[in-house]
């Protein structure tokens, strides 16, 4: 996750940095930061599969089952 927050620090519209920052994020359990990595990935390009599939993991992960997989087949649709 640092070494994505660094290169934030230069582009900080960078959406792979953000939706991989997410990852490692989820992978922490600090579920509410890879949320805020994810939505803004998703504000800059809504787009990009890999940022709506990680948050469907996400809210999978906050218990969010019917949410998750609604992000899913958005995430599929999009791939």
């Amino acid at each position: 996750a640092s070494e994505c927050t660094r290169a934030l620090e230069a582009r900080p519209t960078d959406r792979r940095a953000l939706v991989v920052r997410a990852q490692a994020r989820r992978a922490l359990r600090q579920l509410d930061l890879a949320r805020q990595d994810l939505d803004e990935a998703l504000r800059i390009d809504p787009s990009v599969a890999q940022a709506w599939s990680t948050l469907a993991a996400v809210r999978h992960d906050g218990k969010d089952a019917a949410g998750a997989e609604t992000l899913r087949r958005h995430a599929k649709a999009l791939a």
